[in-house]
């Protein structure tokens, strides 16, 4: 996970400037195309029986090829969601786009339980999980069948632009002192701050689960499930909101509420492991309340994450869209708070305080949100469709 985090972002930003330059679709399929080659590949990698240390080696190569494509297809994925929904929608359908993260997740354990059952876990341990790579085979036609189809028509017919252009189009946006200032004082820092309570709610969670406080991983992949299920349909729900509501105003209040409840919500989920350790694999009625508790956090947590992409989308213009997406999105998200969990993760080493992840990144969106909130412009937010 962590290997594929570290070139996440910078995917993102070369794919992000590729779209804006040669068109969102092209950008798209070829990061599809290289995600999906490197998951094949890892299915197909040879032991470490095979050719030793090699193995590794070539493992890691392929998580960076990963997270590098990775970074491209979402920020890609984001915005021609943004681009096709129709006008007074864009906040629901690039919501129903978010709902992929545990979608993904329970698609992933239910192909990992079913392999489990066919083959048993010596089989899957020794040749079946290879399947659940080799399975992106038969995503190959969705592939062929993207590339004859014109999702976005206006970015079909977009000339290739050469990079003077493309940059003079960065300088003219930000020519005007309020254009600046709505987003690298208000946009980008906001953003930064809702990027760390996604990161908290989808990546350090499990870490704090299955790391900090050491509940096995059946437990933790059972307990994530069932939340996941309970907590996918606030994604439309909130997204279709804010279509109704003025988005900036909604965003702070979402990310405010956010930080506010995220740290009693993991001290809660700590104090009722600590009391019930000996019972956290027995499923029984006690086991609602870790559920319960997962379903919490991440629900405060979509309620800024969900309308993420409508709300940097539609305050940058189209022609750079894709890049300050991208931009905007990894900073918190990716490097922030990718940053901040190796940090914090060596304090804990020492200290062995096991909220320290949590108060550093929750300082570090408390401190974004601020400079937000106080810098934000006064008056009204343009936005562009």
């Amino acid at each position: 996970r962590s290997l594929g985090f570290i070139l996440r972002p910078l995917g993102a930003f070369f794919f992000g400037a590729f779209a804006d330059t040669r068109g969102i679709k092209k950008s798209l399929l070829i990061s599809f195309m290289i995600l999906g080659i490197a998951t094949i590949l890892m299915g197909l990698l040879p032991p470490f029986a095979a050719i030793g240390v090699s193995a590794s080696y070539l493992n890691v190569v392929l998580r960076l090829m990963q997270g590098f494509a990775l970074g491209g297809t979402y920020a890609c994925s984001a915005v021609l969601s943004y681009q096709t929904s129709p006008a007074g929608k864009k906040g629901l359908y690039t919501a129903i786009l978010q709902m992929s993260v545990p979608g993904g997740y329970l698609a992933a354990l239910a192909m990992i339980l079913v392999m489990k059952l066919v083959l048993g876990l010596d089989g899957f341990l020794n040749w079946g999980w290879r399947i659940c790579f080799l399975i992106v085979i038969l995503f190959v036609p969705v592939y062929l069948r993207l590339r004859h189809t014109a999702i976005d028509p206006q970015d079909e017919k977009k000339p290739v632009r050469n990079f003077d252009d493309y940059s003079e189009e960065f300088r003219s946006f930000f020519a005007t002192r309020l254009e600046f200032k709505k987003f690298f004082c208000f946009v980008l820092p906001l953003i930064a701050g809702m990027g760390t309570i996604a990161y908290i709610s989808n990546v350090w969670k499990l870490y704090f689960m299955q790391s900090i406080l050491k509940i096995d991983s059946a437990s933790v992949s059972f307990i994530i499930a069932v939340s996941s299920v309970l907590y996918m349909p606030f994604y439309p729900v909130l997204g279709h909101l804010t279509d109704r509501l003025n988005r900036s105003k909604y965003m702070i209040c979402a990310v405010a509420c956010a930080l506010l409840f995220m740290y009693p919500l993991f001290w809660l989920l700590a104090d009722w492991v600590e009391k019930n350790r000996g019972n956290i694999g027995n499923i029984n009625v006690q086991t609602i309340v870790p559920i319960v508790l997962n379903t919490a956090i991440s629900a405060v947590a979509i309620l800024g994450y969900a309308p993420i992409i409508a709300f940097v989308c539609e305050r940058v213009p189209r022609g750079i869209r894709c890049t300050l997406f991208a931009v905007s999105y990894n900073l918190g998200f990716g490097i922030l708070s990718g940053i901040v969990h190796i940090v914090s993760g060596h304090y804990y080493e020492q200290n062995k305080w096991i909220f320290a992840g949590l108060v550093f990144m929750e300082a570090v969106g408390i401190v974004s949100f601020i400079f937000a909130v106080l810098m934000r412009p006064k008056l009204p937010t343009k936005t562009f469709l």
